[in-house]
């Protein structure tokens, strides 16, 4: 027994399992076969993703499904709600789509000011430009908040108003944007560099694109006149200058820059930016609103009779034969008013409210502007024997009887007249003053 347990062999130690590619690469398989396998796991793991996904999708629906309607009901009460369970940005858009359905706005903005807590910039942007609804209603609250706390600056994270309105796919709101802030400076030099950074956003809308140049154009003008003047006023080389100090006109409107070149400048040459004949055919200014001008002008200076631009010259043209008459595009009411305001002469006065053709409107000039005289003819013009019985009363109000005895006088002759045929106006009860 001995030799025969001697004579047995000992078992052969274990060997370690063949991994995966001494496997694939043994005889058992050919190279075929291992491709057709692999594909097979490919396909697999593949099926095995659709399956997970449509699995949290069911998941996601039937939970976010009765907390959507309690929301929603919740918003649409005034009552608050809360929404931090709606974690996934499918859940969120599944959320703002019930809120646009609603068509309340107060929703709308309470879910987009939930997206805009919970979801990062680029996310939250990309959101807004599917949903053009939320991005107008969030685009409101913005402003009014902006608008409310005078910063325009800062409304989404980093981004600037303007940059919003771009990156949300509102150009013209972002050009339009960008102008305002561009106006909003208060140094001349440093609103016309950023009005000239507006030109690009502005070019694709011709409207408000001419607009801006009218203004550009404006700015430059005003900025170069006041460095000019500035230079004459400290050099003291122009009495006008001593005698009415100027003030910047940079950043001021049309109107005012032209009464200030008509008020300084009445006679620069075209070629000059002061010019007013220059200032008229750049901005295209009708005759009307220069004539107004010029009279507005002229009268504050007190520039009365005699010189070329003077307000009694100012409405003369010639005629036909070469005579002198007097023209004025909105009558002679107004030279009236300008001459009282900045007390001119009173024979102008008389002048110019001797040519209103309009009776009553001259009764009205004259009586405001104590012309008692014309007062009386325009009464007795229109044949009205109530306003002279009123003016009569009015004279001895306002100047006493011995200052009023002569107008009184006057109006009891032509009262008592029976050469004129007077209106049957007794019932009338409005007095004209």
């Amino acid at each position: 027994s001995s030799s025969s347990s001697s004579s047995v062999p000992p078992p052969p130690p274990p060997t370690a399992p063949l991994s995966a590619s001494e496997m694939f690469s043994s005889n058992d398989f050919d190279s075929r076969e291992v491709t057709e396998l692999r594909k097979e796991v490919t396909l697999l793991q593949t099926e095995k993703k659709k399956l997970e996904f449509a699995l949290r999708q069911q998941e996601n629906r039937s939970l976010t499904e009765p907390r959507l309607n309690v929301v929603i009901q919740s918003l649409r009460s005034g009552l608050p709600a809360d929404m931090s369970g709606f974690r996934s940005l499918v859940q969120k858009q599944q959320l703002l789509d019930c809120a646009i359905f609603t068509e309340d706005s107060t929703v709308v903005l309470s879910v987009v000011l939930f997206l805009a807590s919970s979801l990062n910039e680029s996310v939250l942007e990309t959101v807004l430009r599917k949903y053009p609804t939320a991005a107008r209603c969030y685009l409101t609250h913005v402003k009014r908040k902006a608008r409310a706390h005078r910063q325009l600056n800062r409304p989404v994270g980093s981004r600037s108003l303007a940059d919003t309105y771009s990156v949300l796919n509102c150009p013209l709101e972002s050009a339009l944007q960008r102008w305002k802030e561009a106006r909003e400076s208060t140094e001349p030099l440093t609103r016309l560099r950023l009005l000239h950074l507006c030109i690009p956003s502005l070019q694709p809308f011709p409207f408000y694109m001419s607009l801006l140049d009218e203004e550009i154009q404006l700015l430059d003008r005003q900025i170069k006149i006041d460095s000019h003047d500035q230079i004459i006023k400290e050099k003291h080389a122009d009495p006008m200058f001593n005698k009415f100090p100027p003030d910047p006109i940079a950043m001021s409107p049309l109107n005012h820059t032209l009464f200030y070149s008509l008020f300084y400048h009445p006679v620069a040459t075209p070629d000059k930016l002061s010019s007013p004949q220059n200032m008229k055919s750049t901005f295209k200014i009708d005759d009307r609103r220069m004539f107004w001008l010029k009279l507005q002008s002229r009268a504050k200076v007190g520039d009365w009779q005699g010189g070329p631009y003077s307000v009694h010259t100012l409405p003369q043209v010639k005629g036909m034969l070469g005579s002198l008459k007097f023209k004025s595009p909105f009558g002679f009411a107004p030279f009236v008013e300008a001459i009282a305001h900045n007390n001119g002469p009173r024979e102008l006065m008389e002048l110019f409210t001797s040519l209103i053709d309009n009776s009553e409107e001259k009764a009205t000039i004259a009586v405001k502007f104590g012309i008692w005289p014309l007062a009386i003819d325009a009464f007795v013009q229109q044949k009205d024997k109530v306003g002279l019985i009123l003016l009569k009363n009015k004279l001895m109000n306002d100047l006493g009887g011995t200052d009023s005895a002569e107008y009184r006088a006057k109006i009891d002759e032509i009262v008592a007249s029976k050469k004129i045929k007077w209106k049957d106006n007794a019932g009338r009860r409005t007095v004209r003053w």
